[in-house]
């Protein structure tokens, strides 16, 4: 009887253990997987829906199903859920490895419900492919939120905390002026568009050095903007063209409370 409880206690604490996404094992080109089996790649949860092998979750949608980590909802009693599919529950987030009704921590839910964690939880997160990232000035905007996916995704998987990610997420757009300004005309920069943009990278610079007290190591995403040979020498480009416009006259502005000045994100 002891050793029965015992065993029911570990089934029970093992099954409200919830995996963070570093745990999960990345995929394996030449491992078999068996349907249900969960791996990670290109900084998402996959759930095999077939078993085999050679077949890479982000170019064999047949063979795998992605975890939808950016619509979580409640879990509710006589739903039927498809592999992938995330709920919340008892605080908890679920991820259904199995198809059907089962109630989450249930004890008769090992066969569906996996519980886990994932830095991006309820956001949009982009399916990056590593060489397409690295192409062109711009790069890729899949989600048509104003923020390159590369970058959007090194914020939301590196940040230790929301105040990170948000500062990182709101640094976008300064950074994405650097790039425009950098090839644009010119004639066309301004003193008072230099001004403008020169306070928003002073603004950005002050709120990451504020976060810097809370979370140590933290000091910003810029070098994940420009991060290819290109992108830096657009950046440098642009800091030449700033500075040239700016003039003698000018005088940064400098905001108390600099994280909540910077530009609203939403995800």
């Amino acid at each position: 009887m002891t050793r029965m409880l015992y065993l029911a206690l570990m089934i029970f604490s093992i099954s409200s253990y919830a995996l963070d996404f570093s745990e999960y094992d990345p995929y394996s080109f030449n491992e078999n997987y068996r349907r249900g089996e969960i791996v990670s790649e290109s900084n998402h949860l996959w759930v095999a829906r077939l078993p085999g092998r050679g077949h890479p979750p982000a170019k064999s949608r047949f063979h795998w199903v992605r975890v939808d980590i950016g619509h979580p909802e409640p879990w509710r009693s006589g739903r039927f859920y498809v592999l992938g599919k995330v709920v919340s529950f008892g605080n908890q987030f679920y991820l259904a490895k199995g198809v059907g009704f089962a109630q989450p921590d249930s004890g008769r839910d090992c066969c569906q419900w996996q519980v886990f964690t994932h830095p991006g939880i309820g956001t949009d997160l982009p399916l990056v492919d590593s060489d397409d990232a690295k192409q062109g000035l711009e790069g890729i905007d899949s989600n048509f939120n104003g923020i390159r996916d590369d970058y959007e995704v090194a914020v939301v998987m590196e940040s230790p905390s929301e105040a990170v990610r948000q500062a990182g997420l709101g640094a976008a757009s300064a950074y994405k002026q650097m790039v425009s300004m950098a090839t644009s005309a010119e004639s066309k920069v301004t003193p008072v568009a230099a001004a403008e943009l020169v306070d928003e990278l002073l603004t950005v610079s002050a709120c990451f050095r504020s976060l810097a007290g809370e979370h140590q190591g933290v000091s910003g995403f810029q070098h994940r903007y420009f991060n290819t040979f290109e992108r830096m020498e657009a950046y440098l480009e642009a800091e030449s063209r700033l500075y040239q416009a700016l003039g003698d006259d000018y005088q940064p502005v400098l905001v108390d409370l600099p994280c909540q000045q910077m530009n609203p994100v939403e995800e």
